[in-house]
């Protein structure tokens, strides 16, 4: 299965060369494309991104393309020169990716993944904000799936996910990440 990479513009990198109406911009992506165009007639329909990102010298560039890991984020800033990354589903089961990115991209090492108990407390701080934002009752609803995505790739983890995707009141909640939130083995 081949992975799909998108790059995406978006604004000015210097107040100077902000456009000043909608035109401007429209105007920019047409350029871009244009040149994207030129440069798949002289290159096949394969363009390299790093070609892109000396294109694009006025405005932001992100990639996007199904980021797994902090040292793959890094990796992709760092070989394509573009100026930020979008970290979509893997922030939903590993919200601390974008910790573990920024200390790699200061030279430090990674902060190892929370423990389980660590996983287990920031479930419920999340269930907190989003209950916080929304009301307990639909916040409850909606954090049914955000619960089930922390548990990811842990042993246990269907289970969870069969008792707290039947949550419907906050004590019913609480109970279950308390009860069932799996634990990874220390061994």
């Amino acid at each position: 299965m081949s992975r799909q990479t998108a790059v995406h513009t978006a604004g000015s990198r210097g107040a100077h060369a902000a456009p000043e109406r909608r035109d401007d911009t429209a105007n920019l992506s047409s350029r871009l494309e244009a040149r994207l165009q030129d440069l798949q007639s002289e290159q096949g329909d394969t363009v390299p991104l790093g070609e892109v990102g000396t294109m694009v010298v006025d405005l932001l560039t992100t990639l996007d393309g199904d980021i797994t890991s902090a040292e793959e984020a890094v990796s992709r800033l760092k070989d394509y020169g573009v100026d930020g990354v979008m970290i979509a589903r893997e922030c939903l089961s590993k919200p601390w990716i974008f910790a573990q990115v920024a200390a790699i991209l200061r030279g430090e090492p990674k902060p190892p993944d929370p423990t389980s108990d660590e996983q287990k407390s920031l479930v419920l701080h999340h269930y907190d904000l989003v209950c916080s934002r929304f009301g307990v009752e639909r916040g409850t609803l909606l954090m049914r799936k955000f619960a089930c995505s922390y548990a990811q790739g842990i042993p246990g983890a269907r289970d969870f996910r069969g008792h707290v995707s039947r949550v419907t009141t906050q004590p019913e909640f609480l109970d279950v990440v308390r009860r069932y939130f799996p634990q990874r083995s220390t061994s």
